[in-house]
């Protein structure tokens, strides 16, 4: 009996796929589901976009193929007339990837506990 591989299974909540490329391994194009954020410095919500970037982000493999999640984030103006924070990046979540992370929160976890070969271990 075939079994089936979910989008959910794959794809981190709070986040929208826009594409998807096969190969060696899969990689997804995402974009986050919010449209707007709250600045770090005085916590006033956003949603005047200024540039966006893409980020990529490594996840656990599914199926034996590696997966690498492409999540195009945008920087936001803040509005707050007193605030120091001019531009911000949207943060993606503890449950998704730390700020700077290249590895998502699932894939760190995993390479914590020693189930990797050292072997594979090398590089990022």
């Amino acid at each position: 009996m075939p079994r089936s591989l979910h989008s959910s299974s794959v794809v981190p909540g709070g986040l929208v796929v826009d594409h998807v490329q096969a190969g060696a391994g899969l990689t997804l194009t995402t974009r986050p589901i919010a449209s707007s954020a709250r600045c770090p410095g005085c916590g006033q919500p956003s949603s005047r976009v200024h540039s966006r970037y893409t980020r990529t982000v490594s996840d656990l493999p599914v199926a034996g193929r590696r997966i690498v999640i492409d999540i195009r984030v945008c920087r936001f103006r803040c509005a707050g007339a007193d605030c120091r924070t001019k531009i911000f990046a949207e943060r993606l979540g503890p449950d998704l990837a730390a700020p700077y992370a290249r590895r998502n929160a699932r894939l760190e976890c995993s390479r914590g506990m020693g189930d990797t070969p050292p072997t594979q271990r090398t590089g990022s």
